[in-house]
């Protein structure tokens, strides 16, 4: 199947053991936005190249955090806490 590729504003739910949804594709300048919809702590950890990164203490439930697209690419993360 294709993925949809998405722009504007898009939101990725973390939640107690995953990211929801776990795969998106966005347009560069798409904004981002992981909420921490669990009970925990999360962060965003990079794998390879992703510029981005979140530090636990910096990513409670009900936080937020934004990031925009600046390019093409594949931009794998994870949470490290729960390893997922």
């Amino acid at each position: 199947t294709l993925a949809v590729v998405q722009s504007g504003k898009v939101t990725v739910s973390a939640e107690d053991n995953n990211f929801v949804p776990q795969t998106i594709t966005v347009t560069e300048g798409t904004e981002v936005t992981f909420v921490n919809d669990g009970r925990n702590q999360h962060n965003i950890i990079k794998v390879e190249k992703t510029p981005f990164q979140v530090e636990t203490s910096s990513f409670e439930p009900g936080e937020s955090f934004v990031w925009t697209a600046t390019g093409p690419g594949t931009y794998r993360y994870y949470c490290s806490i729960h390893g997922t």
